[in-house]
């Protein structure tokens, strides 16, 4: 038997859905085809802004194919733009191919920051149990522009890669979170902290030249970044990040920490080193012979993180450099600080 409804329309307070959608074998094996459009969804009009999280728009992408889990189904779903957690998709397209249990949706692509999204996600159903994997890249995207509509901070700017493998297994949603398993890279071959050029208030110290007034903060002042690259693993419901580099006007930076999923906490330390030899002489002795690491912490939570100079480990780090011992960053954890800052 079969059944087909042409020219849909499905019109609901913020969206309207229009195309296609053919049911075949009716009342036994039911297979269904669909094309289906969509000019624009925002969920952000739905969801409160209490309930959230940092993750939610890739969340909804990633996940959203397992709807058609128990079904025969092919077919695709465009939307022209889509928004979650202040992220907006453009050309967003989710082709959709599943049966006996198992559901494909490849390639899902979209336009994104004016970079390309691409996500490939395969999964199985066997009862209550789910086997997901996903693989994800991110090319060319504006990063600060992302992070600016996250509600964070809208003083970086710089295009990124992304590149990302994940799997889960599971019965219930807290099992699958912990028993996530995988890898992110990134990478930026430039970009810029705006609002404050470093390089320039390094030169204005080296100098002792303060004359010209304050030029190095403001609107118009920014501060490079260069070669960022860092890799991330999903373990333990945390992303822990421990090889975190880039160079920052006259500062090479590194960090690592983590970013727990359950708590939605942060900690994270970065270590700003100086390699401007005309400044480190200014210091007094012993610093004047080994130069300047500030190490740097950010703890909280991840919308709202505090930042502050790691005083015990300055200290130590400084002393350290000093008597000619080499610093290595302590691997960070969630802490009764971290948790009071959140």
């Amino acid at each position: 038997m079969f059944f087909s409804i042409t020219d849909l329309a499905i019109a609901g307070p913020t969206s309207e859905v229009s195309g296609s959608l053919q049911f075949k074998d009716l009342h036994q094996d039911t297979k269904i085809e669909f094309s289906l459009l969509c000019s624009s969804l925002n969920l952000d009009q739905l969801i409160s802004e209490e309930a959230r999280g940092p993750l939610d728009a890739f969340e909804w992408l990633t996940l959203s194919p397992l709807i058609a889990t128990g079904l025969s189904a092919r077919g695709v779903l465009q939307i022209g733009a889509f928004q979650s957690g202040g992220v907006l998709f453009r050309n967003l397209n989710i082709p959709v191919n599943s049966g006996g249990g198992v559901v494909v949706a490849s390639p899902m692509t979209a336009d994104l920051y004016e970079g390309a999204m691409r996500i490939d996600t395969v999964a199985q159903v066997v009862g209550q149990e789910l086997d997901f994997m996903t693989r994800q890249a991110f090319s060319e995207v504006a990063a600060g522009k992302i992070i600016n509509d996250l509600g964070l901070t809208d003083i970086l700017r710089g295009k990124v890669d992304l590149n990302a493998i994940v799997a889960f297994s599971g019965s219930e949603y807290v099992e699958r979170v912990r028993s996530a398993r995988g890898i992110v890279t990134l990478e930026a071959k430039a970009g810029q902290i705006r609002g404050l050029d470093i390089v320039s208030l390094l030169d204005r110290l080296a100098q002792s030249d303060f004359s010209r007034g304050g030029d190095w903060l403001g609107e118009n002042s920014h501060t490079t970044l260069e070669n960022v690259t860092a890799t991330l693993r999903l373990e333990n419901a945390q992303l822990v990040n421990d090889n975190l580099a880039f160079r920052a006007g006259g500062f090479e930076v590194v960090g690592q920490g983590s970013l727990n999923l359950e708590t939605e906490l942060a900690d994270y330390r970065l270590s700003l080193e100086l390699d401007r030899p005309e400044i480190v002489n200014l210091l007094p002795p012993p610093f004047n012979s080994v130069g300047v690491v500030l190490p740097m912490r950010v703890a909280g939570r991840w919308d709202n993180p505090g930042i502050m100079i790691d005083m015990p480990a300055l200290i130590q780090m400084q002393f350290q450099r000093a008597m000619g011992i080499e610093n290595h960053l302590t691997p960070p954890s969630v802490d009764t600080q971290a948790k009071v800052l959140g």
